[in-house]
This record gives C-alpha cells, sequence and structure tokens, in this order.
C-alpha cells in the first residue's frame, strides 16, 4: 500500500511540475495586486495545482485499498484542493485539471 501510494504521488508530483513549466501560468496574486495570501507566495507557476495532485493520488490508491472509507477519503482530498483559491494561490482550473489528470495516474497505480 505504501509503495503504490508513494509510487502515484511521485508521478503526480512529475506529472503537476511538467504542466507548470510547460505552461508557466501567473497566480492570481500576480495578475491582481489586491489579493492577498495567508500562507506566502510560491514563486513557481500556477497551473496545475500540487495541493491537488498529491492528495488525489493517493486517494485513489487508497479509496482502492480500503473501499469502504472512498467517500470520506475522497472527501479529504477535495479539501486540501479546493482551499487553495480561496487562499488566492490557484485558479479553479488549476484545481480542476490537476484531478483529472491525476486520477488516471492513481487509476494506473492501481
Amino acid at each position: 500500500m505504501l509503495a503504490l501510494t508513494n509510487m502515484a504521488m511521485i508521478y503526480a508530483g512529475i506529472c503537476c511540475r511538467d504542466f507548470k513549466y510547460h505552461y508557466c501560468h501567473t497566480r492570481p496574486y500576480q495578475v491582481d495586486s489586491n489579493i492577498t495570501t495567508h500562507t506566502g507566495k510560491p514563486n513557481f507557476p500556477s497551473y496545475t495545482s500540487g495541493h491537488s495532485a498529491f492528495p488525489t493520488s493517493t486517494a485513489e490508491v487508497l479509496s482502492y485499498m480500503f473501499p469502504g472509507g472512498k467517500n470520506e477519503i475522497q472527501a479529504m482530498a477535495e479539501g486540501a484542493s479546493i482551499s487553495r483559491p480561496y487562499g488566492g494561490i490557484h485558479y479553479r482550473f488549476d484545481i480542476e485539471n490537476s484531478i483529472e489528470t491525476v486520477i488516471k495516474i492513481g487509476g494506473l497505480a492501481v
């Protein structure tokens, strides 16, 4: 279980960083100076979201391992993802596209 989870997370991270530096999309606070963040300002591109990629890939593997807890596991991953637009760190499409891509990676891991 640990090996599958880590493998999914590693590939999700590679995919996420590959997208970030391919598209080099600006972050919300870089576009609108009125947006303030309380968690710091990352110095790398916005698209896609690592805070969506890592928990989603983990949730895919753990949902397979523990099907009875699937709803709770996925709810935790969604909570980690949605916190980023609220904090002014990501756009909604960063989150949605990251989740869509990483679900496939988690599926391949299992």
